[in-house]
């Protein structure tokens, strides 16, 4: 069940959800994300950002563990309660993200303000930054080349 909140004046439903492979799951409410920047880079195909979350008395840590070998990820969902009539999907936003970075901001004094902070990739870049087969090598045209390494490394 999305929440709402509002941006400019608009209500939107949102999502906001850390996942692993093995099973474990958080869903966060609009009250812990206390801020949230999102890069769509015109020169960038994939979608790249952070988010802070509340994190008091290390709740995250306590509940979930975050594994750091690039599987835990970052699911981000909003759309306007009520689109306008003219959009195609009602201008949803819509990613999952790999989780590529976490910092923890602690408050020594009042534990319940800890803050933690992920870095996030767009999970389709994922691929893109595997390495080619060592030992293995390519002839021929150039597009055939980049053709053969994707259905390689995809």
């Amino acid at each position: 069940m999305s929440e709402i909140f509002k941006i400019n004046d608009v209500d939107y439903e949102f999502d906001f959800k850390l996942s692993n492979p093995d099973k474990q799951e958080i869903k966060f409410t609009k009250t812990a994300i206390k801020s949230m920047s999102i890069r769509d880079d015109l020169f960038d195909p994939f979608d790249t950002g952070s988010i802070t979350i509340s994190n008091p008395y290390d709740l995250i840590e306590d509940k979930y563990m975050i594994r750091g070998d690039g599987r835990d990820e970052f699911y981000i969902m909003f759309k306007p309660k009520d689109p306008p009539a003219d959009s195609k999907n009602g201008d949803k936003y819509e990613r999952t993200f790999i989780i590529i970075n976490d910092a923890n901001n602690v408050n020594p004094q009042v534990r319940s303000e800890n803050l933690k902070t992920f870095t996030l990739i767009d999970k389709n870049a994922i691929p893109f930054s595997d390495t080619i087969p060592y030992g293995k090598s390519y002839s021929g045209k150039v597009g055939d080349i980049l053709k053969t390494i994707f259905k390689d490394v995809l």
